[in-house]
């Protein structure tokens, strides 16, 4: 696949950038921009990671990932935007977001803690 150079150096940055208010301009970033200026009252507990990526097929939106403080373990959850997900089994066309998580993650988060 060939791909213009703008493209790859438009992608190249957006990858590697680690601040949310570097993103070029477009409706993605301004969502994104959005999204972290109605959390500013928990801004001390969410980061910016552009390599985050869930479930190509079917989100369709912001995803994310849920982590230690310290970022020691595997994501203990995640989720995001998957607006098209309901109408591949049925025509109804429904936006959701949701989340999952790993049994093994959350008992070596309890496990951790003592709690089992």
């Amino acid at each position: 696949m060939n791909l213009d150079n703008t493209i790859v150096d438009t992608i190249i940055n957006c990858i590697s950038n680690k601040d949310i208010n570097k993103l070029p301009n477009l409706d993605s970033a301004k969502e994104l921009i959005s999204l972290f200026n109605l959390c500013v009252d928990i801004s001390d507990w969410i980061i910016f990671d552009p390599s985050v990526v869930r479930g190509l097929t079917y989100y369709t939106g912001i995803v994310f990932e849920v982590v230690d403080k310290e970022n020691k373990m595997r994501a203990i959850t995640g989720g995001g935007r998957y607006d098209n997900l309901v109408g591949t089994y049925s025509n109804t066309k429904l936006p959701m977001c949701g989340f999952g998580f790993g049994d093994c993650v959350i008992m070596d988060l309890l496990k951790l803690f003592w709690l089992v």
